[in-house]
């Protein structure tokens, strides 16, 4: 099962609206305050806690249950930034030249949490791969200072998170969602009652359902999202812990290759979103001069114009990638999806569109994957992006002059000289990748370059004509190396099909 989100519309008069309104700074400041005690608690013990009980010591207008619903929401936000700074401290130590033995220790120490923990620290001792059942090695104090060391490096590199913006994530305690009852307010189809600033004087919010609402299989549960927008208004969101909807993969594994002027390209040759970087870059140009005009005045860029435009451009990339998404798995069907982790930078845009595209783009594509692996199991896994735009998907020959254009690709080795699509040669590395060493995203592009260079030389000495078409004829006809669908194979065999 999958929680999501769901807005609502609600029918709420000015009167209900300002009393919501109205617990938002307190719920932001006291956010902003229980970060810094869970920061504490974080360096001293090693560990954020939604168990902390001294929160009456904080001076605020929230009620003691709305402490402990904005404290939970604060301890996830945390959990989540250090989540991804121990991937960071990862990718450090294992680009480092420390000893095998150390980085074993290392790994062990990221991997429970363990940087600041100050007790002794038992590892599982592992003899050729496999555990030693009941033996243990104790980690020296040097090794757990430099993870110490190494995990502050990581946080002084990235702004821990803020809280002057997030909004109001309610559970059971503050909120209850209560539903129609017969012969009273049949217009409405929920009323949401929550707990205000003014204890004991509840407000009860009416909400409209909708059919897409209603006709997700799942399970209501008694949780809500109250989120506040620039210009004043609400959006009311309730969640269900939605059912996985029944799959049957028609193919094992597609890979598939993000780009700009097509947004992605599958190993069989398909090209989905061709206009994808010709409307950002007219949207590009629209808020680039925006920006200048006001600029030129010597006014706030962030203008209430600029705003909606910034939202609009937001909501074309996640539709974009959502439509796109949904298509390539309805075409295929695949049980597994292998993508690289992914870059959305292009010198032909502007640094704010970049940046636009960079925070939205990635968060949009890792969000859809994720909501296929759950509604459909479908599997996703990450690879490491070096060279994968460089490296030839028929021979094996990296070069950087491989690409000259934004969609051409020539291999300069003259015993292949395969003409390609980039973008799907792009995928056909991928899929060649999958489940190899070289899919490790945290190994660094020099040791990949090396990888390449040895596997090339490889080939060569073991055909001495590679790359020739008999050969490779197998590979061409079926990129995946795996069956394609039946009766598509053939008619995706070239390359550069024109998908929209």
């Amino acid at each position: 099962m999958a929680c999501r989100t769901y807005p609502l519309k609600h029918k709420a008069n000015k009167n209900k609206t300002e009393t919501i309104v109205a617990m938002f700074e307190p719920y932001r400041d006291f956010a902003q305050d229980i970060a810094g005690v869970q920061w504490n608690h974080f360096f001293a013990t090693g560990r954020f806690s939604k168990y902390i009980d001294n929160l009456h010591h904080i001076p605020s207008m929230l009620t003691e249950r709305q402490k402990q619903t904005c404290r939970d929401q604060v301890v996830g936000i945390l959990e989540s930034f250090v989540s991804n700074r121990a991937n960071d401290f990862k990718r450090i130590v294992f680009r480092s030249s420390s000893p095998e033995d150390v980085k074993l220790q290392l790994f062990y120490i990221n991997k429970r949490h363990l940087w600041y923990h100050y007790g002794d620290i038992k590892m599982p001792l592992f003899l050729d791969g496999e555990r030693v059942k009941g033996e243990f090695v104790l980690i020296g104090s040097e090794v757990r200072n430099l993870a110490r060391k190494i995990f502050a490096r990581v946080l002084s590199r990235h702004r821990r998170p803020t809280y002057q913006g997030i909004n109001l994530a309610l559970d059971a305690k503050v909120a209850s969602i209560l539903p129609r009852e017969e012969n009273k307010a049949t217009e409405f189809d929920y009323w949401l009652k929550i707990s205000t600033l003014d204890k004991g004087h509840p407000t009860y919010i009416p909400l409209q359902t909708n059919y897409y609402f209603e006709d997700v299989d799942g399970e209501l549960k008694n949780f809500c999202f109250v989120n506040l927008k620039d210009d004043g208004n609400m959006d009311f969101c309730l969640v269900k812990d939605k059912n996985r909807l029944p799959y049957r993969p028609m193919i094992d594994e597609l890979s598939l290759d993000w780009g700009l002027c097509v947004m992605f390209a599958t190993e069989f040759g398909d090209l989905y979103g061709r206009n994808f970087f010709d409307q950002l870059k007219r949207y590009d140009e629209i808020l680039t001069e925006l920006a200048r005009g006001r600029q030129k005045r010597k006014l706030n860029t962030a203008s209430k114009r600029y705003k909606a435009l910034r939202g609009k451009i937001r909501d074309y990339i996640k539709n974009e990638i959502n439509r796109v998404l949904n298509r390539i798995a309805r075409q295929y069907r695949p049980a597994r999806i292998v993508v690289e982790k992914l870059d959305f930078r292009n010198q032909e845009l502007s640094k704010r569109m970049n940046r636009l595209l960079s925070r939205c783009g990635r968060s949009a594509i890792e969000a859809k994957l994720q909501t296929l692996s759950e509604d459909y199991g479908i599997e996703v896994e990450y690879i490491n992006p070096a060279y994968t735009s460089q490296e030839c998907s028929i021979c094996g020959w990296t070069e950087e002059n491989n690409r000259k254009s934004r969609d051409g690709f020539v291999c300069r080795n003259k015993n292949c000289s395969t003409m390609l699509h980039a973008d799907v040669n792009g995928a056909r590395v991928i899929r060649s990748r999958s489940s190899t060493p070289l899919a490790n995203p945290y190994v660094s592009r020099e040791a990949i370059f090396n990888a390449l260079r040895d596997q090339f030389s490889a080939n060569v000495e073991r055909y001495p004509c590679w790359p020739n078409k008999t050969v490779d004829r197998e590979r061409r006809n079926s990129p995946a190396g795996a069956g394609a669908p039946r009766g598509a194979a053939k008619s995706k065999e070239l390359c550069g099909n024109n998908v929209p």
